[in-house]
């Protein structure tokens, strides 16, 4: 008997080694026993494979690159702004390894299963519009046609998680962007938010001390 190469949590390509599962026999010799691994995909799939086939690099993930390879020669926009989009927000939600993985996947946030597949994003999204990129109006929400959005840098940088967010009228909106509808200084405002005033108190107060403040 061979000696077996201890592989568990080692990763091939798109592929992380769980544990190993005995042994099968390989090819069409009887006595040819090689040992197999259960691996998880970083697409959330999991198979068995060889170990030598995950070595030599013939058995780099559950099959998807090679989907993913199909379809894109099928709608030839590998490498396209709206292409790259899609496969980043999939690689935030889907891969443990992706360093954003904790703000996206590890939070929650999924791709709808409608946007498994590029073609279907590209229909719902369309072209990206110059100096944009893909937005979720809902920080918390899911990527999905309903929540998602090409933004502006701006646009953006006011739906952030860690903005001041308050709600006026009915309507919800972050600091920076109160301010600039009424023409308040934003950094006036923060201040008298800061000490403990209400939104509304803070806002109130334009009048009686100008950009000004006691």
């Amino acid at each position: 008997m061979c000696h077996v190469i201890e592989m568990t949590g080692k990763r091939f390509t798109k592929l992380l080694v769980l544990e190993r599962r005995d042994s099968r026999q390989h090819g069409t010799n009887s006595t040819d026993m090689r040992a197999v691994w259960l691996c998880r995909c970083d697409c959330g799939n999991e198979i068995i494979a060889f170990g030598h086939s995950l070595r030599s690099g013939n058995t780099r993930s559950c099959g998807c690159i090679r989907s993913e390879l199909s379809a894109s020669a099928t709608h030839r926009m590998t490498g396209t702004p709206e292409y790259r989009a899609w496969y980043s927000i999939k690689d935030r939600c889907n891969n443990p390894n992706n360093e954003d993985y904790h703000n996206y996947g590890g939070r929650g946030i999924k791709v709808c299963d409608r946007w498994s597949k590029f073609e279907n994003f590209f229909s719902d999204m369309g072209l990206r519009p110059g100096g944009m990129s893909l937005d979720r109006q809902d920080v918390n929400g899911d990527y999905e046609p309903r929540n998602c959005r090409w933004a502006t840098s701006k646009e953006q940088a006011r739906n952030q998680r860690t903005n001041l967010r308050f709600t006026k009228d009915g309507k919800t909106r972050c600091l920076a962007e109160w301010c600039e509808m009424l023409g308040l200084n934003r950094a006036l405002i923060y201040r008298r938010i800061r000490r403990g005033e209400t939104f509304e108190r803070a806002i109130s107060r334009k009048a009686r001390y100008g950009h000004g403040d006691l």
